[in-house]
This record gives C-alpha cells, sequence and structure tokens, in this order.
C-alpha cells in the first residue's frame, strides 16, 4: 500500500508529464541571470518567439575568476528549489538561451514527444568537435546545453542532485551524465555568448556584442535583435539612471528608495512620453529586480546594467583609506555615476538621480533643459555651501563626455591624487575636476524638504532629495514629515 507522500509524488510526476499548454509548462520556468544585458535580450527575444509568461528570475551565483562554476552552482540550487518545494516540473533557461522561429509550437510539440520514462529533456543543444581523434576529426556532434532543459518531478530533480554531487561538474555536463536525459528533435534555443571589456589600463570601456550563434535559425533571430535594438536606439527617448549597491545594514531601506524613486518617475510622464529607467545595480535581491521590472508599461522600460565586483574593487580604492571612513563608510558604487557614459555606451543623454529622489513632475522637463555649450553636466548648488553642487541629481552630457579620448585618464589619474582625502568623495571630485563644465539647473529640480519647516517652495518642487542630513522619511517616526512623508509612504504602498 503506497503511502500518503508516495500517492503526492506519483500525482505530481503525472501532472508534470501533461502541461495543458506552454503558458501552463511556463509557470514552472527560471531565467538563471544576473540582470545583466543579456537578460533585457534574453526578455525581448522571449517575447517575440510569442512564449509567455516571462520565467521567474533566479539569481546566478557570481563567483570572480569561476563563472563555470558560479554556474553550475545556480543550476544545482535551482534544482533543489524545486525539490524543496515540490514543483511538478521545472524548466530552466540561461539567459543567453535565443529561442528559434516558432520556439511556442515546437516547445509544445517537443514535450507532448518525449519519451515517458525521460527525466529531462534538453531544448538546445550545442555544438563540438574532437580535432584529434581519428574519423571524427573536426566534426561536429551535438552536445547537451544547459542553456534550455526540463526536469520532470521529483525523481528527475534527485537524479540531476545526485549527478551534481557525485561528479561536481558543469551544468550541460551533468544532463549528459544523467540517467533518462533526452534531447528535443529540434535545437529550440541556441546559445550565445557576450563578450565584455570594463576597465583597461588606459582607461574605461564598456561594450556587449552578440557573437555568431551556432545554427542558421537562431543567427536570423539574432539578426532581427540587433534591428529591433538599433530601431529603439534611434528612437527619441528619455534616459535617467540610477547606481545601486543594496547590501550591508540598511539595505532593505535602500531598495525601498529605490523602487519609490523609480515608480515616482513613471507615475509622473506627461502624456506621449517614453522613459527608459537604467538601473545599474550591484548586489541586489531577485525580489527588487521583480518589483523594478513589474513598474514597466507602456511608454515606460526598466533596463538593468550589471556592475560587477571588479569595478566596486576600482571605485572602492579612493574611499578606503580614508581615515573617516569607519564613522562615515562610502561604497565604491558612489562613482559609478561618472562612469555612466560608458556603462550606457548607446545612450547620448540622461538624467542621473540619486535612490532618495521621488520626482513629482515629468522627467522629461529636465531632460529637454538645454546645458550651455562647454558645459557637460546640469546640477543645483547644494544646501551646504562648501560642499558645492549636489551630484544626487545631474543632467548629463554623456555624448560630450565621451568625445573628450583622455577624458577618464585625466579623472583616474585626479581621483588616484586626490579622492582619498574628500569627506564627499564622489561629490567634490565631480566639483573640483568638472569645475568648468558644470551648469546650473535650478532648486526645483533638486530641492530638500526639511521636517517641521512650512516652505511654499516645497510643494512647488518637481523634484525631491532626500539628502538633507539624516532626515529622510524612512528614518522618521510618526508623520511630522508632512506632504514628503505622506506621498513617500503612498508611493511605497501603491501600485
Amino acid at each position: 500500500m503506497p503511502t500518503k507522500k508516495e500517492q503526492a509524488n506519483k500525482q505530481i510526476a503525472a501532472k508534470a508529464t501533461e502541461p495543458s499548454s506552454v503558458s501552463d509548462l511556463l509557470r514552472h520556468a527560471y531565467v538563471i541571470t544576473d540582470g545583466c544585458v543579456r537578460f533585457e535580450q534574453f526578455k525581448r527575444l522571449f517575447a517575440a518567439a510569442g512564449l509567455d509568461p516571462l520565467p521567474k528570475v533566479w539569481n546566478a551565483c557570481t563567483l570572480p575568476g569561476h563563472g563555470a562554476l558560479g554556474c553550475s552552482i545556480s543550476h544545482y540550487s535551482l534544482v533543489r528549489h524545486a525539490l524543496e518545494e515540490d514543483l511538478p516540473m521545472l524548466v530552466v533557461f540561461e539567459d543567453d538561451a535565443v529561442p528559434v522561429d516558432g520556439a511556442a509550437e515546437k516547445l509544445a510539440e517537443a514535450i507532448r514527444a518525449r519519451q515517458p520514462d525521460a527525466l529531462c529533456l534538453s531544448l538546445g543543444w550545442n555544438y563540438d568537435s574532437d580535432p584529434d581523434k581519428g574519423a571524427d576529426r573536426g566534426a561536429k556532434r551535438k552536445v547537451y546545453g544547459s542553456q534550455a532543459y526540463a526536469l520532470f518531478g521529483r525523481k528527475a530533480y534527485e537524479a540531476y542532485i545526485e549527478t551534481y554531487e557525485k561528479h561536481g561538474c558543469e551544468a550541460d555536463a551533468v544532463l549528459g551524465l544523467m540517467s533518462g536525459s533526452a534531447m528535443a528533435p529540434e535545437n529550440l534555443f541556441a546559445q550565445y555568448s557576450p563578450v565584455k571589456s570594463i576597465h583597461s589600463p588606459g582607461g574605461w570601456t564598456a561594450e556587449a556584442e552578440i557573437e555568431k550563434a551556432v545554427n542558421a535559425e537562431a543567427g536570423s533571430r539574432l539578426s532581427k535583435a540587433r534591428a529591433e535594438l538599433a530601431k529603439m536606439q534611434a528612437e527619441k527617448a528619455v534616459h535617467v539612471a540610477w547606481c545601486i549597491d543594496v547590501q550591508g545594514q540598511g539595505a532593505a531601506q535602500f531598495a525601498d528608495q529605490l523602487y519609490v524613486s523609480v515608480k515616482s518617475v513613471r507615475d509622473t510622464r506627461a502624456p506621449g512620453d517614453s522613459v527608459i529607467a537604467h538601473v545599474c545595480y550591484a548586489n541586489v535581491s531577485v525580489e527588487l529586480m521583480e518589483r523594478l521590472h513589474a513598474l514597466e508599461r507602456d511608454g515606460f522600460k526598466v533596463a538593468t546594467r550589471h556592475i560587477t565586483d571588479r569595478d566596486l574593487a576600482y571605485w572602492q580604492q579612493f574611499t578606503k583609506h580614508d581615515p573617516r571612513s569607519a564613522a562615515r563608510p562610502w561604497g565604491g558604487i558612489v562613482f559609478a555615476r561618472l562612469w555612466l557614459p560608458l556603462l550606457l555606451p548607446n545612450v547620448e543623454k540622461c538624467v542621473y538621480l540619486d535612490a532618495d529622489t521621488m520626482c513629482r513632475a515629468p522627467i522629461s522637463e529636465l531632460f529637454s533643459k538645454p546645458l550651455p555649450e562647454g558645459k557637460w553636466l546640469g546640477m543645483d548648488m547644494g544646501s551646504v555651501p562648501e560642499y558645492g553642487y549636489n551630484s544626487g541629481v545631474m543632467l548629463m552630457d554623456f555624448a560630450a563626455m565621451r568625445a573628450d579620448k583622455t577624458l577618464y585618464q585625466r579623472l583616474g589619474e585626479f581621483m588616484q591624487k586626490n579622492t582619498r582625502s574628500f569627506y564627499c568623495p564622489d561629490q567634490t571630485t565631480i566639483n573640483r575636476f568638472f569645475a568648468d563644465r558644470i551648469a546650473e539647473i535650478g532648486r526645483e529640480w533638486n530641492y530638500p524638504p526639511t521636517p517641521g519647516v512650512a516652505d511654499p517652495a516645497m510643494a512647488a518642487a518637481k523634484l525631491w532629495h532626500f539628502y538633507n542630513g539624516t532626515q529622510k522619511p524612512y528614518r522618521i517616526a510618526g508623520d511630522d514629515f508632512g506632504r514628503a512623508l505622506v506621498a513617500w509612504n503612498n508611493q511605497l504602498q501603491g501600485d
């Protein structure tokens, strides 16, 4: 007589073999990603292929210098999650999976046609060759790819985990060694690889280029994606950027601030505005990433750009020796705003915002302000004059900054020599290094509300920036912050 648990597992296995539709199948799908440019490409290709809903996000494990191991651990942890949650089936995508034409229909057919005893169905394969062995010299052969596959129920999860723990190998090798693995009749999800160069001794560069796909059908889809990207870049859009590292003490507060700031930009758009919100991030949670992407609407897109540990380490060297850092620690992320022209190489002009800002008027009004000739940054003087212009809100001419081919070499030399002694390292660096490149934008675009002060300028301000000491809404108990606190809370609680 089978136990209740065995009966439940049997029911789960039965359900796993009979998804009613592709949508039903994808409700158990995850995409492994660190939120970088590949994830943006994945979402566009996925939607263009008629695949819906978008898989849930599973945070990739990042191990500097050991990318293959980090990827393997990401797959392993996701399969353990499926086992612990008793998912009826699990569909896994890496964020470099490229769906072929007609992928939705072909995916449904592949699942229907699988052998009943197949625990795993590889939905995309790669090509490999052995150049050193006899008749197979240089010949291409299909090998299991981990860019897209499905596992069918508890028995499949256990087989995957057992194989991984026994061999400790890469994700695609685990699929090949598992008993009960099979390949789909067609290659439904090919794989591409990005090539990135972030830091070099002579300065900084940032680029991401898609390599040739492994088959002609996927290559055709990549060509269409490139055309789509070029069209998006040519369209007139308002670009707004944030740089954030959500970790350590106060991480939940930082996440809430960012969410409110991005949402406020969305909710105050003027009719007809097309706005792209660029979130350049390090160390954010899956939950925050999902909350941000859930804000997307027609005319409002969230684009994410991952900032690596190597980037942060380069910037961190300019703050870590400050003798006051124990009392007021600074993270390397504060300098990311200066490298935005390179982190976002296809953007010509942008508004940068700190996370503790709330937009109260269409950001396109600030974006469309012309900067005087020779000026690269539009800023407002901060509340403490000796600290200079406040760096939490900036209108930035990326094209002009990139046109100065020696800019980042000179900036790096300046920072190496001076920045460690600055109490406000990012802001003072901007004020001194870019002294002749700054234009005024007006206090209404960077207004610091003050608790208990009845100021008509506060109600008229187009953007609130809560930089005035420690007086930020999330740190104040009670309702003494008046309209600012009420508005902040409404933003945080709203849809």
